[in-house]
């Protein structure tokens, strides 16, 4: 066959194909030349997440403290004009809008013990549904450390890592620092009466444990494997519920914090940092203030204690209004 016989019968048969199929082409055509222009902003947009979340999942994934990244947040701190005498690490969650506002108009407001200033700082860990509304509260309050981990239970111990690099960064001159929950009351003219006589440097109290082994249940919150952590006993450590300590300690033990594999039990993993550092946790005084669960409210009873737990935001709220107005009141 020639070649120009076979150019003909291509163009015959190029004719011959019915008009609507090669509208059904052009349908097609422009169909994947859409998708194919989607397909960059789609990485794009997959890319972003990934940059800006940089999730984190604890029990799936082994790291350090190292990979705690620059902060999402800061508070305006006012540290290096006016230095604190006690600094409040509150961890709490987005949805605890109610428990943030009751801690800030009762006793984690920024006052003054006489001349001793307390300030509070709340901890939080990104949540990219709500990341909008933890912006703007940080714009009313300015009292918000964020930075790039997942907010979840079992990333507690990077939260409070998370606090005490920006306490040792942008409020090294806080004398002393406390970290609690949200759920807490915490009676801070007492705790700063306390502290007053205390020692600056290398101090570490709260409600003490000595010689608590390590929960080996799988279906326990608290379970931690062998390897995990394989000996037998932690070291002393304070309930998480509540501890304070001198403000030389927050640098000492997020520098230190390194030199472990992560944990999940805050309390303990601080504990751990503290063995190293060659510090030892004592009682505050020689009768218990600090309590892990909820004690019944009285006036005198909570005069004299620094923390009660399990308290919703309108109780705290009740038992600061009737600590404040019966100052002047004595107890039998």
């Amino acid at each position: 066959m020639k070649n120009g016989e076979l150019g003909a019968m291509l163009e015959a048969s190029v004719e011959s194909v019915p008009r609507h199929e090669s509208a059904f082409h052009k349908m097609i055509h422009r169909k994947t030349v859409l998708m194919l222009g989607f397909i960059p902003v789609l990485l794009f947009l997959v890319w972003e997440l990934v940059h800006h979340s940089q999730w984190i999942v604890c029990n799936e994934v082994d790291f350090t403290s190292d990979q705690l990244q620059g902060f999402l947040a800061i508070p305006d701190s006012q540290c290096d004009t006016d230095p604190p005498f006690l600094c409040i690490l509150v961890t709490t969650r987005h949805e605890e809008l109610k428990e943030r506002a009751a801690i800030r108009e009762t006793w984690g407001k920024d006052r003054r013990v006489g001349e001793r200033r307390i300030c509070t700082y709340f901890l939080l860990g990104y949540d990219g549904v709500h990341q909008l509304d933890i912006e703007r509260e940080n714009q009313n309050h300015k009292d918000i450390i964020q930075s790039n981990f997942t907010d979840t239970y079992y990333n507690l111990t990077l939260k409070v890592l998370m606090g005490l690099e920006c306490v040792d960064r942008f409020c090294s001159s806080a004398v002393f620092v406390m970290k609690t929950d949200s759920d807490m009351f915490v009676n801070t003219n007492y705790l700063t009466q306390l502290l007053s006589a205390k020692n600056t440097h290398s101090f570490f109290s709260g409600l003490l444990y000595n010689n608590m082994c390590p929960t080996r249940n799988k279906n326990n919150k608290f379970y931690v494997s062998e390897e995990e952590y394989p000996h037998q006993k932690f070291p002393p450590f304070c309930s998480r519920s509540g501890y304070i300590f001198s403000g030389d300690l927050a640098g000492a033990i997020w520098n230190i914090s390194r030199d472990f594999p992560f944990m999940k039990l805050e309390d303990v993993f601080v504990g751990l940092c503290l063995a190293k550092l060659q510090v030892s946790p004592v009682n505050m005084i020689s009768r218990e203030v600090f309590f892990t669960d909820k004690v019944p409210f009285s006036v005198c009873k909570f005069r004299n204690i620094v923390t009660s737990h399990q308290v919703r935001p309108y109780e705290n709220r009740l038992y600061w209004k009737e600590l404040e107005e019966s100052k002047d009141e004595g107890c039998s």
